[in-house]
């Protein structure tokens, strides 16, 4: 957040890395199908699946929805916060992959969010190689150090294969068809 009271900042702060924490734990437990032994669930694994998918994919849907309508991005989505989007999304993306009926269940809620998401982003994090030239990524403001420090996993999906020709030769893509 560029400018605001530290204390709006601290509670934005935690709030995403809060979520981005729930969420990837999610996607671990389904990973790892830690989701029921035999017909009965696993508690704290069903109460964190109930609450992500209940309660804060909903949240995070009409957040992001409100950030990209009002163009908030740019002044919103920084630093600590863009980093916690990161995870988010980064977690979102992998939970669309995975082939379980709890997943299956949620797939057009993720779409709704990761598209949300995708519109409220100041930077264009589906192409990572772009970022380095980007004034509101945080592959700008901060270190590699610093980077990795605050992110437990990578912070972009991997990268699709060039599908438009492109003679650029900073942008990454090779094929020039």
């Amino acid at each position: 957040m560029k400018s605001g009271p530290e204390i709006v900042k601290a509670g934005l702060r935690s709030f995403f890395e809060s979520a981005a924490d729930d969420i990837e734990k999610m996607v671990e437990n389904l990973k790892l199908g830690k989701v029921s032994k035999g017909n009965q669930p696993v508690k704290g694994v069903s109460q964190n699946i109930n609450y992500t998918t209940v309660a804060l994919l909903p949240v995070l849907t009409s957040l992001f929805d409100h950030v990209a309508q009002h163009q908030f991005g740019d002044d919103v989505i920084l630093d600590d916060l863009q980093m916690s989007c990161y995870r988010i999304m980064c977690s979102i993306y992998s939970l669309g992959t995975v082939k379980t009926p709890h997943a299956e269940r949620q797939r057009p809620a993720l779409g709704e969010c990761l598209a949300h998401l995708a519109a409220a982003m100041p930077v264009a994090f589906l192409e990572p190689l772009l970022n380095e030239y980007n004034a509101f990524s945080v592959y700008t403001t901060k270190t590699p150090r610093e980077r990795a420090s605050q992110s437990e996993g990578p912070l972009t999906p991997p990268t699709p294969p060039c599908t438009y020709r492109c003679t650029r030769s900073r942008c990454g893509h090779t094929d020039n068809v």
